[in-house]
Order: C-alpha cells, then sequence, then structure tokens
C-alpha cells in the first residue's frame, strides 16, 4: 500500500508488471489527473480534474486485475487547488467519484478501498458492514491526531481490519483489528519524516470467526460471569451491536 497522490502518469504498466513478478498486489495513489470534459461555464471553459488510485490484484500465477478509483469525496485541498489554478479565461473543477467499491476476494475476502477523506463518511461503510473483511486507505493527511481516533472507530464499529497509509513526511499511517485491548493496533507510525516500509499481518478467518459468533460468544462469557463469577478475559471485542443487527 502506497500513499496518496505519489504515482505519476505513464507508470501504470510497470506497476501493473511489479505485481505479476512479485506475486502481491498494490493499492496507490495517482497524481491528480486531468480529464477530457469539454464544456463551458458562464463563457468561460471549464477545465476539470481528479484524485484517484489505482489498485492492482494479483489474481494467481501471472495474471492480474486493475481498477481505477475516483475518490467520492474531495477534500478542501482539492477545491483549494481548483480555485488557484482558476482566472479569467478559464474555471478548474474538481469531479468527484460516483462509486463506493466493495470487492470480494478469493483469499481475503471482502474488502472495501478509499482515499484519505472518504474515511470521514460513516455511510458507504455502514452500508458494506458484515460483508466486508477489511478497509483500505490511501491517504495525505497532516491531522495524524483526528486520523488515528477515525480509524479505529470505522475498524470498530464495521468490525473490520483497517489500514491507512499516510505520507511518511507528516507520518500517521496506522493498522487495526477488533481484537481487545492492545491486541488491535497492529501498526503505528507516528512522527514526522518517516519514509520506511512495513510488512504487517492482519487475521482473516479469525476476524470471520467472530463477525459470525463474536456477538454470542460474548453474550455467553457475560452469562457465566454473572452465574458463576469467573472473568476470562476475551482476545476480541465484542462486535456492536449495529454490526449484529446488520448480519441478521
Amino acid at each position: 500500500m502506497l500513499p496518496e497522490v505519489v504515482l505519476p502518469p505513464g507508470v501504470e504498466r510497470l506497476v501493473e508488471d511489479t505485481v505479476r513478478q512479485h506475486r502481491y498486489s498494490i493499492l496507490t495513489g495517482r497524481y491528480w489527473v486531468e480529464l477530457q470534459r469539454p464544456n463551458a461555464y458562464c463563457g468561460a471553459p471549464q477545465r476539470w480534474f481528479t484524485n484517484e488510485a489505482d489498485l492492482v490484484l494479483h489474481l494467481g500465477r501471472r495474471s492480474s486485475r486493475s481498477y481505477r478509483i475516483r475518490k467520492p469525496l474531495p477534500a478542501p485541498v482539492e477545491y483549494s487547488l481548483a480555485k488557484a489554478l482558476s482566472d479569467d479565461a478559464v474555471r478548474w473543477r474538481v469531479a468527484a467519484g460516483r462509486t463506493w467499491y466493495c470487492f470480494v476476494h478469493p483469499r481475503w475476502g471482502g474488502f472495501t478501498t478509499g482515499i484519505c477523506s472518504d474515511l470521514l463518511d460513516p455511510l458507504p461503510y455502514a452500508l458494506m458492514r458484515g460483508r466486508i473483511q477489511h478497509m483500505f486507505f490511501s491517504a495525505f493527511n497532516t491531522d495524524v491526531e483526528l486520523y488515528q481516533a477515525m480509524t479505529w472507530t470505522r475498524s470498530y464499529e464495521n468490525y473490520a481490519n483497517l489500514v491507512l497509509t499516510n505520507h511518511g513526511e507528516v507520518g500517521g499511517s496506522f493498522a487495526w483489528t477488533p481484537r481487545a485491548g492492545h491486541g488491535k493496533k497492529l501498526l503505528g507510525l507516528e512522527g514526522a519524516e518517516l519514509f520506511v516500509t512495513a510488512d504487517v499481518c492482519i487475521p482473516v478467518h479469525d476476524v470471520i470467526k467472530q463477525q459470525n459468533k463474536g456477538w454470542c460468544e460474548a453474550v455467553r462469557r457475560k452469562a457465566d460471569k454473572l452465574q458463576h463469577d469467573t472473568d476470562a478475559a476475551p482476545r476480541w471485542k465484542t462486535p456492536p451491536p449495529a454490526f449484529r443487527k446488520r448480519k441478521k
């Protein structure tokens, strides 16, 4: 996983070749790109740009499949860039995405992807609740404290693994899983100028098991505590009530 706005135009084939050669998948943000969308606005021509990410999935042997993901929720930085580029001769505008993606992988299970500020809207992910086990985000965000809190919140309320990769210049890359206690944070890179790579192992089968049985196990554990005064510490957090209703 790479951060937002890092892949320059013209190197998409290199990414695809890397996936096929090394047999792993890649999610990377792309540089802002201009769209060919001729139009007129109040007599002045318009030019459009967008913020996108490339997801290239390794599908076995030397085969792969690529997806172009457009950011549905542009942030103030995109709108400010459009305003700064505009003048009396041309008006720049931001093209937002219209799709929230939900993928199903034969080995990983269900997952979704997003770009930076897409994380801040809970509604699309609530609609996927119970269908995904992973959430992957590319980001370029300077409010590390906010995104640390929001990434854990999204991970728990959707009861899924969540990985967000931010630019090392500002730090703030995180990986979470809905375990209890300190086990929930799989990765936390905080601090500036962190130009590092990290291998993180995220659970798959355990998350699926807890999504399906975690609520019932928590009820049984609480009942045993009330009846027999036992208090075994759980390894996983109890799925939130809204998640339980979504599964049914």
